[in-house]
């Protein structure tokens, strides 16, 4: 479990949460903090999971996701119980190396769904400018020395 987990300052504005009912946000705050959250931005919450975490019904759970997805803040592969959060770099960019490579294998080679491994991996690629390791020949030195650079750290 990781010890700390942010939640980024511009979702408060942020249109697309604003519009959204109170058990929707809750959910969607519940999925980028819980402790079934990777340092990825990807995780495997199974429905009893959430729903024991949240002492929230079945339904209103699900009909939040769909209701996330919509607004585009997630995306999810119910068969494979995968919550994909999709600006998670936006607000998570890697810390060193060590973090940076395990965020990258664990998007990579942890997640069941092709469609949601190729969804994390766009959104890596986006949210910090940087191919993965092996594309381009990039070093953990170089992608992190860029990702500061992107925003200002």
């Amino acid at each position: 479990m990781r010890a700390f987990s942010p939640v980024p300052p511009w979702v408060w504005n942020a249109q697309n949460f604003r519009s959204l009912k109170s058990a929707e946000k809750l959910v969607f705050l519940y999925l980028i903090t819980s402790p079934h959250q990777s340092s990825a931005g990807v995780a495997r919450i199974p429905l009893a999971y959430a729903t024991a975490d949240l002492q929230l019904p079945r339904g209103v759970f699900a009909g939040a996701l769909v209701e996330l997805r919509k607004a585009e803040l997630i995306d999810f592969d119910a068969d494979t119980d995968e919550i994909v959060i999709l600006d998670w770099w936006r607000f998570n960019t890697p810390g060193n190396n060590a973090k940076w490579r395990a965020a990258i294998d664990k998007t990579h080679a942890g997640v069941i769904s092709p469609r949601l491994r190729a969804v994390a991996v766009t959104g890596y690629r986006r949210g910090t400018g940087l191919s993965v390791l092996g594309d381009n020949n990039v070093t953990p030195l170089d992608a992190l020395k860029t990702v500061r650079n992107k925003h200002n750290v």
